[in-house]
């Protein structure tokens, strides 16, 4: 699969500046196709699905490697149910607030024209900033065989800032950066995340001290422009993103301090569906991991436990790992 980012410069007609044309009339005409590849959605899909994919819970922060892409994405994931509300009508219902900072980072390299008249590379960097909140509301609909299992609607909204840039070398390398700026270098983008999730959550006691949580989630998320480097731009993309997950946790037989020590295994599966499904070069990956949780003694106020988690990461096109910290309220 191809970046749209990058594969769309395949489609401009770059062999115009390379075959001697006017410079002011090839460079106008690159930019006006530019301009048409932008208003279809293909640039701005591509680019704010670096935020869709560093603001979605259920999705690691992690290092991915598709083709020529790199993308280091930071995440920091914050959730909590509150008591259930004491409610005839609500049926024991519980509220429940979750919040998604992430910051992804990506570049790559490219000849993006080399058709008899010398190679022309470039270099593209993306920088996206997302802030995702969501409140939502716990619902139980099973409680038997020492588990239960809860459905939870979630409204979403957020903010995203998209910075991307390329870098062009070869003999026309000025007349691109300048045919392209706003469109392909010194992008900027800003806009408002609003949408909405279900999840399905399953949680039960094997026995023996192991536990083991199950879970389902579907996004739908509109990212709607407000500002932009070029109105081209000033469109709105929708995203869906699919996540499911499972594991299990046993103790160890070890303490340190006050705490107990406990081992993880847990597996998850990600799918982005849509037109923008794969403007990363990939569309689906599964992750695989472990680690240690440090519980049940006298941590920070408000915190259960604290976990150390570490997996590796494959799909259809990328590979990746992760290592992080992860703490439960």
């Amino acid at each position: 699969m191809t970046n749209p980012v990058r594969s769309c410069l395949r489609r401009l007609p770059i062999t115009l500046l390379l075959s001697g044309a006017p410079a002011m009339a090839s460079a106008q005409t690159l930019r006006e196709s530019l301009a048409d590849v932008a208003r279809a959605g293909d640039i701005a899909g591509a680019l704010h699905t670096f935020s869709i994919f560093g603001g979605v819970p259920g999705i690691s922060a992690a290092t991915y490697d598709s083709g020529g892409l790199h993308l280091d994405s930071y995440k920091v994931p914050v959730a909590h149910s509150f008591a259930p509300v004491e409610s005839s009508w609500l049926g024991g219902a519980a509220p429940y607030v979750e919040f998604t900072g992430g910051y992804n980072h990506g570049r790559e390299n490219d000849i993006v024209s080399d058709r008899g008249y010398g190679a022309t590379g470039a270099r593209f960097t993306y920088d996206a900033v997302t802030a995702l909140g969501g409140v939502g509301v716990d619902i139980p609909v099973l409680e038997a065989l020492g588990g239960k299992t809860i459905i939870r609607p979630i409204f979403l909204v957020g903010y995203t800032r998209i910075d991307s840039d390329a870098r062009f070398s070869g003999v026309v390398a000025p007349v691109l950066a300048q045919a392209t700026r706003g469109l392909l270098t010194n992008v900027s983008l800003d806009s408002l995340l609003i949408g909405g999730a279900v999840a399905a959550l399953h949680e039960r006691d094997l026995g023996r001290q192991m536990t083991l949580q199950a879970g389902l989630r579907f996004n739908q998320i509109a990212d709607i422009g407000l500002s932009a480097s070029d109105p081209a731009f000033d469109i709105t993309n929708g995203f869906s993103v699919a996540t499911a997950s499972v594991e299990l946790k046993g103790p160890t037989g070890f303490e340190v301090g006050s705490l107990s020590v406990r081992w993880i295994a847990f597996a998850s599966g990600t799918w982005m569906l849509g037109q923008n499904n794969d403007a990363l070069g990939f569309s689906r990956f599964a992750e695989l991991g472990g680690g240690l949780e440090f519980a049940d003694g006298q941590l920070l106020p408000g915190v259960s436990a604290v976990s150390l988690r570490g997996s590796g990461i494959v799909g259809d096109g990328v590979t990746g790992w992760s290592v992080g910290v992860r703490v439960s309220f």
